[in-house]
């Protein structure tokens, strides 16, 4: 099992943190085995390979209303249609999302996440959609189907975590979800990323830590010992939006967002996002228990954070969990990512 922390591969972020020398210096102070690299609409520096082990894929917010021809979203600006629904029409959704893919091989990763939910734009506070589950993981799998066709013998370049988000789609409730993608998908690299702060948000009852803890462990449990044994990634944050979600769920969907353009919703979206899904540090030590249930070959400590001080005390606090169960390559690979600096 390696343990990863997160990063992006856009510039600002490398250099908050140090550069790439900076990120090899954190990996080894935490005795990590390298990054899962948060992947865009470019070609990442090639310099971040050496400490990569996974790609975080990029992800727009509502890929299905585009898909299935329920939203045309008019008068969306063009640069935000990549991260509101990957195009505008489903050959724009199939060519985008190849060639984040074929960007992010660069960087010769392991594995590649996916989100696999999508919720209506105009939905998202009172959490009323006309969509289920399996509607959203039909429109999935065609566009993966779709996607991974377009490659050699019908397979990704690497393979394809798919994660499980608080929206319609992949959510970790039920063996539903995994028969239906079992079922559908035509190509044999996949697998999933089991977020856990995203499955807290998707119970809705999370409001204390042990509770939270609790929670997600009953409702693993719960799950076919197939779809747990699919598992090879573990995003591992807390999440305790219960209330948050309850209270706006009631309200639904404030006035000025109704009265703004999609231009506008879309700019509202993102920080009632981050109020939903905190990406905050475990302080229980029971979370090792989550990543025992379920054996993963990568935990990846997934925090958003302004800086690299604030990474430091992240990891430094979730990591403390996991003393001497860490770190397998961590001074060989910053090891190597050194002498690489020193040669570039």
């Amino acid at each position: 099992m390696k343990h990863l922390l997160n990063i992006s591969a856009y510039p600002f972020d490398i250099q908050r943190h140090g550069g790439e020398r900076g990120l090899s210096e954190m990996c080894q102070l935490h005795r990590l085995d390298g990054m899962e690299v948060l992947t865009g609409y470019f070609q990442p520096p090639s310099s971040l390979r050496i400490l990569t082990k996974g790609v975080h894929l990029p992800y727009a917010v509502d890929w299905h209303s585009i898909w299935t021809g329920d939203d045309e979203y008019a008068g969306i600006r063009d640069e935000d249609y990549l991260f509101l629904s990957y195009g505008r029409d489903r050959d724009e959704i199939v060519n985008t999302i190849r060639n984040s893919w074929m960007q992010a091989k660069a960087l010769s990763p392991d594995y590649g996440v996916f989100h696999a939910g999508s919720p209506r734009l105009d939905r998202i506070f009172s959490q009323d959609f006309s969509c289920s589950d399996k509607d959203v993981l039909d429109s999935l799998i065609e566009i993966l189907n779709a996607v991974a066709g377009s490659f050699p013998e019908g397979e990704p370049p690497f393979p394809i975590m798919l994660e499980n988000l608080w929206w319609p789609g992949l959510r970790f409730m039920h063996g539903g979800e995994y028969q239906t993608l079992v079922d559908g998908l035509k190509f044999q690299k996949w697998g999933f990323c089991l977020d856990v702060g995203h499955l807290m948000n998707s119970l809705r009852v999370c409001k204390t830590e042990g509770q939270a803890i609790e929670a997600v462990l009953g409702k693993l449990g719960s799950l076919p010992q197939d779809m747990l044994d699919r598992v090879r990634v573990i995003h591992l944050h807390l999440s305790l939006s219960g209330q948050y979600q309850e209270d706006s769920m009631a309200k639904g969907e404030p006035e000025d967002f109704l009265a703004s353009d999609v231009n506008g919703r879309l700019e509202k979206a993102f920080p009632h996002f981050s109020a939903i899904d905190w990406h905050a540090p475990f302080q229980d030590g029971r979370c090792r228990e989550i990543v025992r249930m379920v054996d993963p070959d990568y935990v990846t400590h997934e925090f958003i954070c302004p800086h690299a001080e604030d990474m430091d005390k992240k990891l430094r606090s979730q990591l403390s969990h996991f003393q001497n169960n860490h770190g397998t390559e961590s001074r060989r690979i910053a090891s190597n990512a050194e002498e690489e600096s020193i040669k570039d």
